[in-house]
């Protein structure tokens, strides 16, 4: 099987009488599909002279792709970028898992198939060591995490135990946590679901501690709205504390920090701001993959016409 041969047709289109029709159609075809709740697609090739009507998988949404086009479409698949979260991983499972199951049934299209499968799993590994590492969703608990920097041995206080508690807490479980909330209840909840997942170094701070606490905390972390009853108390203990670390609220932006500006204080603000950064350097990463996946795609071309034993005449022409 040479790339030339090879068709990749692909429907992503939320249409229910179109999906199915085109599915009907290529279920003619002998192809290695993947099939997800948001797309479809087939890979298949031509014998010489036969004839495949792009016009009508055209018709029903559909996109065809052909050699050195089809390839980088399907690393570019298999790699998430063609996913709604750029560099998702979901997707090249369920290539492995399709490719997987066709394989096994060892048919003569399967064993041709196999050589180009197994590049285009190289191909997608390389391509997200070198692009991809890293550039997943972020939440206020990661972004904020980023901000703080912690060292391993930081005493970490967490004032919170609501919905943005929990969120924060669980990413803090390798440093010295500590935990305060008013509702009790909360917190022994939350303090318990730490103690399952394995979290060595955490404690509930008591209503009489937590003066003393935020002062040497090395980091402290809100997760309660700003301007509460007994705020001003948290400011001023954190303005004394003699430690170098952080304070994040996550309660508001720095607009509305009101008596939290006598501390240097990280808000919402921040986090936005980060987050801001760390998608414009997510978007030039996914760019440079797909980048990546046309020039892998026309090396494979390259090495298949000259496994091909053209001349160099011929190959004078795929450069």
């Amino acid at each position: 099987m040479f790339l030339e041969e090879i068709v990749v047709v692909q429907n992503s289109v939320n249409n229910d009488s179109k999906r199915s029709a085109l599915r009907h159609y290529m279920s003619a075809q002998t192809s290695f599909s993947v099939q997800t709740c948001l797309r479809d697609l087939w890979l298949f090739t031509l014998e010489p002279g036969q004839i495949f009507e792009d016009h009508f998988v055209e018709a029903r949404s559909g996109q065809v792709y052909r050699g050195v086009a089809a390839y980088s479409y399907l690393l570019s698949v298999s790699c998430g970028l063609e996913s709604l979260v750029k560099g998702e991983t979901e997707i090249f499972s369920q290539v492995k898992t399709a490719w997987k199951a066709l394989n096994s049934g060892n048919s003569d299209f399967a064993v041709a198939l196999r050589p180009w499968m197994q590049k285009l799993f190289t191909d997608c590994k390389e391509i997200r060591s070198e692009f991809l590492q890293g550039i997943g969703g972020a939440s206020y608990a990661s972004l904020a995490r980023k901000l703080m920097s912690p060292e391993p041995e930081d005493r970490i206080l967490v004032i919170g135990a609501g919905e943005l508690g929990q969120a924060v807490a669980p990413l803090f479980t390798k440093y010295k946590l500590c935990l305060w909330n008013r509702d009790k209840k909360k917190l022994g909840n939350l303090l318990k679901k730490l103690v399952q997942s394995s979290a060595h170094h955490v404690v509930a701070v008591g209503d009489d501690e937590l003066h003393e606490y935020i002062g040497y905390a090395d980091h402290v972390v809100i997760c309660t709205p700003m301007g509460i009853d007994d705020e001003q108390k948290w400011v001023e203990a954190r303005a004394q504390s003699e430690q170098p670390g952080r304070t994040i609220h996550l309660g508001g932006k720095k607009a509305n920090a009101g008596h939290w500006n006598k501390v240097d204080l990280l808000t919402l603000t921040d986090i936005f701001a980060l987050q801001e950064d760390q998608n414009q350097i997510k978007n030039e990463k996914v760019m440079q993959a797909k980048e990546a996946c046309h020039i892998k795609a026309k090396h494979r071309h390259l090495m298949d016409a000259i496994s091909m034993n053209h001349g160099w005449e011929d190959l004078t022409g795929l450069m």
